[in-house]
């Protein structure tokens, strides 16, 4: 709750604790010392690491999410004709699906890994 009464207070938080700068680097940083070129060279290598893992990503759920949209037709033309359990089977076979594509994955990249 927001305080609308009472003293007012000056210099701190909405919670009553004192209000500071957030130092933007630290000791360590000053350390670092890697040199314009090398820094350069790092965070492009930084860049490039973060688009191939985001590109990673959309590639496995964009698969995974086609796969579902193939199966739930596959299931369809059997015309199974017991009503709900056609829902069950279509159910227990992306439960399948699901656990078997992401421990295929999970897998494959972590022999990638480091």
């Amino acid at each position: 709750m927001i305080p609308i009464d009472g003293p007012v207070r000056e210099g701190v938080g909405l919670l009553g604790s004192p209000s500071f700068e957030i130092p933007r680097t630290v000791a360590r940083d000053a350390q670092l010392e890697l040199g314009e070129q090398r820094l350069r060279r790092a965070l492009r290598g930084k860049n490039r690491h973060n688009a191939v893992t985001i590109a990673l990503h959309l590639v496995v759920r964009w698969l995974y999410f086609f796969g579902i949209a193939l199966l739930i037709p596959a299931i369809a033309i059997w015309e199974v004709t017991l009503g709900a359990a056609e829902i069950l089977v279509a159910q227990i076979l992306i439960t399948v699906l699901t656990v078997g594509w992401f421990t295929a994955v999970d897998r494959s990249m972590r022999r990638l890994g480091p």
